[in-house]
């Protein structure tokens, strides 16, 4: 057995990141790759999430599967939430269904993930 990780960038906490803003999470994405890039656990790199502070997703998606061609690369997980815009690339269809069946649909390049799902009504 093992534990297959999807490494996900952290998000930026602003809606309209600026150049400087842009830069930066760029630069600190190549570095995160660096960092793990040895670990046979990460199968996949997570370039945003649910749309915070997306912009370019498909430039960026190339630019990571250009800079680590070795693992699968999602362009946007969760394209179904929050105004998050699909980039169209990258090498899954990823979708957030937290209430009820979720049917996502591959195309012809890209497989369908369930990123995220349930929680929803728990009691805790």
């Amino acid at each position: 057995l093992g534990l297959l990780v999807w490494q996900d960038m952290p998000a930026m906490d602003l809606r309209t990141p600026d150049s400087a803003a842009r830069t930066q999470w760029e630069a600190e994405y190549h570095e995160i790759i660096d960092e793990h890039r040895s670990s046979p656990s990460v199968v996949m790199w997570v370039d945003e999430n649910e749309g915070w502070g997306q912009y370019d997703q498909a430039r960026i998606a190339n630019d990571v599967k250009a800079y680590d061609p070795s693992r699968l690369v999602d362009n946007m997980s969760g394209i179904n939430c929050c105004g998050a815009v699909d980039g169209g690339n990258g090498d899954v269809i990823d979708h957030h269904n937290y209430v009820g069946p979720g049917d996502t649909k591959p195309s012809a390049s890209r497989a369908a993930v369930l990123g995220e799902f349930g929680g929803l009504g728990l009691r805790v």
